[in-house]
């Protein structure tokens, strides 16, 4: 699982990926002990080998001791990543069920209850860090089109039926049902071959988009004026913008929009900041060029704090902002501090911000941009949620993040390859800044173009097709299709109750 994902992307192993849980899941189905040992052993192996830099931001960041780090890091294992008992558990419920003739029919195929169970264990079962069965074979980009219509979630039904015909095969159980769940595998790679080639078209409406990758650092407890500090590290970006827009200039090009990552001005607020002021009216009159960048915003009648995102016009008035509505758990505010205030004094490095309340997108001169803050950008039903609220007007997602936390780790390649399965859900690209990289832009189709190094001070000009094809299935359905086959199941399994009642009356 580890291995078919980022930063490595050898799809072919997600199939193989299953082949030992099967035999388990087929032939020796347990109760609710074995079920949570099997997904607890499953987890912890699984987040040891994908998620270990969580260790590295609660000793780095937290300032919590290795020891604690690492227990905390198991806590996290077991606690959110309880669906994988779910998923062993619900099935061998439907195995035991219809092995005793409760449940007959097709509903007794482990094609059936398997993709069941997991797509339940997927909703029910929280991730502080989402991903789903189909992003295993990200890098299989013609497999990933179907992703438009069934989204992601719905990829990893067809992951768990194309691994098990792969498995019975290989066990030379060529039945029928085998044979017809690989050849699924072959189906999707012939949508996605048809659906790749149209939207790879060229289209005639580009928007030319700097992204400035400052590389800001997060503390400053070595500097003797931090104030000063953070005048320097404001001017270097606008002055990365100016430079940008010129290098484009030389080169015959106009830029529509410059992008800032975000906390690449960490702490500073627009509202009271003269020098953050001066320098965004002074790029703004060199420039002409829209301008996004993310700071804190504070309402001043209440007192809360946002994270935001803004977007200049080249005369460098605020014309449009949005308040990041999805936030970071123990990241952006700690659950349960309102309630239990003194919480927030144990880890003061935790931000305190309130969630916004409006859907806004970001109105540029040449298009309406759909702004994703950090953690915003994995939540697929989140962004399609935005992107229906807003009416489908946006022409391209604007992520903006600060990846310095979790160090020289695969996160940034992990989170990059998360975001990208959006490009290809909304067929809407994707233009991604980063404070610390990697930065890039996604096109609908899910390729990555133009990545940044880690750690690096770049400036990027990405020539991004706009989006013109209009919603897709997955826009206008989301997950109803999942929904159903999950009430299809449910009513299935209540029906053998029922069944059992009349035979005893």
């Amino acid at each position: 699982m580890t291995l078919s994902f980022a930063p490595f992307n050898f799809w072919p192993l997600s199939f193989l990926s299953l082949f030992p849980l099967f035999p388990l899941l087929l032939d020796k189905p347990g109760g609710w002990r074995i079920s949570l040992l099997r997904g607890s052993v499953l987890a912890l192996f699984l987040n040891s080998m994908a998620y270990q830099w969580l260790i590295y931001t609660m000793k780095v960041f937290g300032h919590i001791p290795l020891t604690i780090s690492i227990f905390l890091f198991l806590l996290y294992s077991f606690f959110f990543s309880l669906r994988f008992f779910l998923f062993f558990w619900i099935a061998s419920i439907w195995k035991r069920r219809a092995d005793n003739g409760k449940i007959k029919g097709f509903s007794t195929s482990p094609y059936f209850y398997l993709p069941l169970s997991f797509a339940v264990a997927e909703f029910v079962g929280f991730q502080l860090f989402p991903w789903f069965g189909g992003n295993l074979f990200a890098g299989n980009l013609l497999i990933m089109q179907a992703a438009d219509l069934v989204g992601v979630r719905g990829l990893s039904i067809f992951w768990i039926i194309i691994s098990l015909g792969f498995f019975q095969l290989a066990n030379k159980n060529q039945t029928r049902s085998a044979w017809t769940a690989a050849s699924l595998f072959l189906v999707l790679h012939l949508y996605g071959a048809v659906t790749y080639w149209i939207h790879a078209q060229p289209t005639n409406k580009i928007l030319t988009a700097g992204v400035v990758q400052g590389n800001t650092p997060l503390s400053f407890a070595s500097y003797r004026n931090v104030r000063d500090e953070l005048n320097r590290i404001v001017s270097k970006m606008a002055y990365m913008s100016k430079l940008l827009v010129q290098t484009a200039q030389t080169q015959g090009k106009k830029v529509d929009v410059i992008i800032w990552p975000e906390s690449a001005v960490p702490f500073l607020r627009y509202q009271t900041s003269l020098h953050l002021q001066a320098e965004i009216a002074s790029l703004q009159r060199e420039t002409q060029t829209d301008l996004i960048f993310n700071d804190i915003y504070t309402d001043m009648r209440t007192g809360d704090s946002y994270s935001n995102v803004s977007l200049f016009n080249r005369n460098g008035f605020p014309v449009s902002n949005y308040q990041k509505i999805f936030l970071l758990p123990f990241g952006e505010y700690i659950p349960l501090s309102d309630l239990y205030p003194a919480v927030k004094n144990i880890v003061p490095e935790i931000s305190d911000f309130k969630p916004g309340q409006k859907f806004e997108l970001l109105n540029s001169a040449k298009a309406a941009l759909l702004p994703a803050i950090c953690y915003e950008i994995i939540q697929p039903d989140f962004i399609r949620s935005f992107y229906n609220k807003t009416n489908g007007r946006a022409k391209a997602i604007v992520n903006i993040t600060n990846d310095t936390w979790f160090g020289r780790t695969q996160e940034s390649y992990q989170h990059l390859q998360l975001a990208s399965a959006r490009a290809i859900e909304l067929r809407l690209p994707i233009l991604r800044a980063v404070n610390s990289g990697v930065s890039a832009w996604v096109d609908p189709t899910g390729r990555i173009h133009g990545k940044t190094e880690l750690f690096t001070t770049e400036n990027k000009l990405y020539e991004v097709p706009l989006s013109g094809r209009g919603k897709t299935v997955f826009a206008w359905l989301g997950n109803i299709p999942l929904w159903l086959f999950i009430a299809f199941g449910t009513l299935t399994f209540l029906r053998s109750f029922r069944k059992i009642s009349a035979k005893k009356s």
